[in-house]
């Protein structure tokens, strides 16, 4: 039986172990609240629970626990957006991530940091591009401009360009996600 349906007072207990003081009890309710994401995936509770708790430890206090984030987010993002196994999972993390202005300001500090180790990679800017491309999917335009900004050059423009053309189309016949286009092309 899923956690989330057995006791939805352990989910709890893992997100206020997020905002815990001590260092030890902030670093395993991440690892244990993001292990029950990738076990949980389509649960709804589990995937806000994971952002509105363990996302903001991308900024904790502690190296350690940024460290630990970052890494974490890394393998759940950065890997299912490469199409490993949990890539349903992480575009639905992206569609969430991109209703939040302070989620984007959580995964703009992780880019900083995948950066900065080197985990920003052309193969990773040529997934995100290709699925941003698609109106449909245009929760991949958020993190593409946050890549973008830390690979100047590496988004070809062509990419931007098709996804105006696509966007124009459909520009009646539903919301726009134009800001974020808007924020790759000065990158490019």
């Amino acid at each position: 039986m899923p956690l989330t349906h057995s006791c939805p007072v352990r989910l709890q207990a893992l997100q206020h172990g997020c905002m815990d003081p001590a260092l030890s009890v902030r670093k395993q309710a991440l690892i244990s609240l993001t292990a029950l994401m990738h076990r949980e995936c389509a649960s709804e509770a589990v995937a806000a629970a994971f952002l509105d708790a363990a996302m903001p430890l991308v900024m904790d206090r502690e190296d350690s626990v940024r460290a630990k984030c970052v890494d974490l987010l890394a393998t759940t993002v950065l890997d299912g957006v490469m199409g490993g196994t949990g890539a349903a999972l992480a575009w639905r993390l992206l569609a969430l991530i991109d209703q939040q202005q302070e989620l984007c300001r959580y995964l703009q500090r992780a880019c900083t940091q995948w950066a900065l180790v080197g985990l920003l990679t052309k193969p990773l800017l040529t997934a995100v591009a290709h699925r941003a491309c698609n109106p449909a999917h245009a929760q991949g335009w958020t993190l593409l401009a946050e890549l973008a900004a830390r690979q100047a050059g590496q988004v070809k423009w062509e990419t931007v360009l098709a996804f105006w053309k696509a966007l124009y189309v459909l520009w009646t016949e539903r919301d726009c996600e134009g800001g974020w286009v808007g924020c790759v092309w000065p990158s490019l």
